[in-house]
């Protein structure tokens, strides 16, 4: 499985969700990751910490990733004050990271 690289904006304040559609690399087949467990997280870039979980929700080859407005509310904002996250999903003893990237949090 390819992982996806893909920067998000995350506006402070608001929901704040994201599809991924994860298909297989050699094929370009959907990839179907029914039964699996997600795992979606948001650190500092800084200071590598923790900053937020993401709820996630799998349907099919579809990973949903999602922060409410309260937790959006609580994060820095600011271009210079960025984040990265990573999107997981384990299936077996197996973990496909399904996308990963940079996370900016622009204030309303």
């Amino acid at each position: 499985m390819s992982v996806l690289i893909h920067d998000i904006d995350i506006n402070q304040g608001a929901t704040f969700q994201r599809e991924f559609t994860a298909t297989h690399p050699d094929t370009g087949l959907p990839f179907d990751m029914t039964g699996g467990t997600a795992l979606a997280q948001l650190w500092d870039e800084a200071t590598d910490t923790l900053a937020a979980t993401f709820g996630c929700l799998i349907t099919a080859n579809k990973l949903l990733i999602e922060l409410t407005a309260a937790v959006t509310a609580a994060l820095p904002p600011g271009t210079t004050f960025t984040h990265h996250y990573r999107a997981q999903v384990t299936l077996g003893a197996v973990v496909y990271i399904i996308a990963k990237g940079r996370a900016v949090i622009f204030a309303p």
